[in-house]
């Protein structure tokens, strides 16, 4: 079984240069604040980190945040790349 590196800490500056907070990290994927985007490690390029914008995030504050990562990005070596959206919905789970 191969264990792929991904440099954590560097792609988690890049978040953090938003101002946001990392609230969550898993596997390939990180996770910022109030769940406004989540940065993922491509599988094939190490360099490259795909952005997803939560679906609700105003265009204005997502064209800052991306020119802000980017310029963090290129600083620690990445290629940061606008991948598409994500909704968050409730989870409605049943009593038993």
């Amino acid at each position: 079984m191969d264990i792929q590196f991904r440099p954590l800490g560097k792609a988690m500056n890049v978040a953090a240069s938003t101002g946001l907070e990392v609230t969550y990290v898993y596997d390939d994927l990180i996770f910022a604040d109030k769940s406004v985007f989540i940065i993922q490690f491509d599988k094939d390029d190490p360099n490259l980190l795909l952005l997803f914008f939560n679906a609700d995030c105003d265009a204005q504050y997502q064209k800052e945040l991306t020119a802000t990562m980017r310029k963090s990005a290129v600083a620690e070596n990445f290629k940061l790349q606008f991948a598409g959206y994500f909704s968050v919905k409730e989870n409605h789970i049943r009593p038993k």
